[in-house]
């Protein structure tokens, strides 16, 4: 499905996924950025207001007249969430209400809601809940308003523009600048590791209305270790990388699965023509070195 001649209200839109859906919406779409933090100047020739999700007249107004709203803004990395469980909590959950309090106000066609895989871990922490917690407020919001939504539940993405919290952009910058991997686990953990283009295309497609009112699970296709991950980036670096593995610090991560509860009522996502692991880490390491020459 394409996404075509629509307002379209991003909030987070300075962000990782956020940079992503601009640059492909804004062509056809009239776009409006939401985000605490400026834009980069690629993507910065739609309109941009900059401000807090927690302030409630400023995304009012900015929810004015809009088809569409897609919601990233909240503090996702998780050791900085569960150090600052009382800004996380007011930010990701209040700051939640707000969008959808200006959802119903502006009767808005579609809420598009970026959650996690988490809400199914027993791991996790505050991150979890605050996710949890905001997708009970959607559903709320459709029992007492009408809310159409679309919760797309996301497992591990990677890709160019991802912060250096992120796995796979941190230990790409590693290996470039130190020639070492460091990693707070024993590198058994798994993940199916999704590239960011391929979850920019579901974000547009779930748009389509047999997505409307459900939650829906994206996974990668490709389940690979940690430690095999490192490896694929050493192979693409062509040379050999030391590798630290630290024991402790991996407590609030799953290892393998999230899914320790049964996911009732959400459907999987699939995707036609994934991009391979291998292919996206190739993509990822030449933004980086690009980005870090451009440094120098």
């Amino acid at each position: 499905m394409s996404v075509n001649n629509k307002k379209i209200l991003i909030f987070g839109s300075s962000g990782f996924l956020g940079q992503h859906l601009v640059s492909l919406l804004k062509k056809d779409n009239e776009i409006i950025q939401f985000d605490i933090n400026s834009p980069e100047d690629s993507i910065c020739d739609s309109n941009f207001i900059q401000g807090s999700i927690l302030d409630t007249e400023l995304v009012l107004t900015a929810a004015k007249d809009v088809d569409i709203v897609y919601h990233f803004a909240a503090m996702t990395d998780l050791d900085i969430v569960n150090n600052n469980p009382a800004k996380a909590i007011e930010v990701n959950i209040a700051g939640t209400s707000n969008i959808l309090d200006a959802c119903i106000k502006e009767k808005v066609e579609r809420f598009i809601f970026s959650s996690s895989v988490y809400v199914y871990s027993q791991f996790g922490g505050v991150y979890k809940s605050t996710k949890q917690a905001c997708e009970l407020l959607i559903e709320d919001f459709d029992k007492m308003h009408g809310l159409n939504y679309t919760i797309l539940q996301l497992g591990s993405v990677y890709g160019p523009g991802a912060k250096q919290t992120n796995l796979i952009s941190r230990l790409i910058k590693e290996a470039l600048t130190t020639d070492q991997f460091q990693h707070s686990g024993s590198g058994v953990e798994e993940r199916q590791y999704i590239f960011v283009k391929d979850v920019v295309n579901a974000l547009i497609n779930i748009a389509n209305s047999q997505y409307k009112n459900k939650k829906v699970i994206l996974l990668g296709s490709e389940s690979v270790r940690i430690s095999q991950l490192m490896e694929m980036i050493s192979s693409q670096l062509e040379k050999d990388i030391y590798k630290i593995f630290k024991k402790d610090g991996y407590g609030i991560h799953y290892k393998s699965s999230p899914f320790q509860t049964d996911p009732k009522g959400a459907i999987y996502y699939k995707l036609e023509s994934p991009t391979p692991l291998k292919d996206g880490l190739r993509e990822t390491i030449k933004f980086i070195q690009e980005e870090l020459s451009n440094q120098s």
